[in-house]
């Protein structure tokens, strides 16, 4: 089909977005480059919010997906805490992310968490002390006693902890507490 000027002419009669004023520019003047950083901007800012959006409505993962996906966001914190790729903050952004992946409620997820903390404290402790880094591994220790049948692999992480535990209490010059 061709377009002759009487249909482009109705077009334009019939559309209201074409040759209407939108804030100092016209329709037209949409993608010229007097306006393409502003557009651009615009454009990442929408998708940057869809894809926000369309993360968020997730389906629910099975306990074994949600570890999964835990672990690989910890082996990807870990990941950024080597050289020549360091970054301190993408390392605890990736933690957090591996933590906020699972389930507080469900019981399955203990031993997840209780992993996910102590490997937060024990990767970050010697050079990243805040309180978040120093709170790990109590939550450690919380998770680890809320297991109801403990495995081998449990008594084993809370052996890790209890040991971590000992020396944090060494450290503070809380030798009685560190001996118990």
């Amino acid at each position: 089909m061709t377009m002759t000027h009487s249909n482009i002419a109705l077009i334009e009669k019939n559309n209201q977005l074409i040759n209407n004023d939108l804030g100092n520019f016209r329709f037209s003047e949409l993608f010229t480059l007097k306006k393409t950083s502003q557009i651009r901007l615009i454009i990442l800012c929408f998708l940057s919010c869809f894809s926000q959006h369309t993360h968020c409505q997730s389906p629910q993962l099975s306990p074994q997906q949600t570890r999964t996906q835990s672990v690989a966001y910890q082996t990807k914190a870990k990941w950024f805490l080597k050289l020549p790729q360091y970054n301190l903050d993408s390392s605890l952004f990736f933690f957090d992310k591996a933590i906020n992946v699972l389930d507080k409620k469900n019981p399955l997820h203990f031993q997840n968490f209780a992993e996910t903390y102590f490997k937060l404290y024990h990767q970050l402790y010697k050079q990243y002390l805040t309180p978040k880094v120093l709170d790990a591994l109590l939550k450690a220790r919380y998770y680890v006693d809320r297991i109801p049948e403990k495995s081998e692999a449990v008594k084993l992480l809370e052996y890790s902890i209890l040991i971590d535990e000992s020396y944090r209490s060494n450290r503070n010059n809380e030798t009685t507490m560190a001996n118990e």
